[in-house]
């Protein structure tokens, strides 16, 4: 299926209005957000656009968190290291 070009920019306006409308209300300090399933966290060691201490922040609001260094993956772990 070959997508117009007014199709794409369609599909590009709803990724970015996505964005906005979460920008539109505040959102509660995290300190008032707690994650209750059990959760895991995967981040790759050679990461380039996040913090390594987002991890440790993560986990702070976690009842029952976990994290999963992959030590040659990057930002996109599932691509890097699909086996792991």
């Amino acid at each position: 299926m070959v997508k117009t070009g007014a199709r794409r920019i369609t599909m590009l306006t709803a990724r970015i209005n996505y964005y906005r409308a979460l920008l539109r209300k505040p959102l509660a300090p995290a300190a008032g957000y707690r994650i209750a399933c059990p959760t895991l966290i995967i981040w790759g060691k050679r990461d380039a656009y996040a913090l390594p201490e987002l991890v440790e922040a993560s986990l702070r609001i976690c009842d029952k968190g976990r994290s999963a260094w992959l030590d040659q993956s990057t930002y996109w772990v599932q691509h890097d290291e699909p086996d792991e």
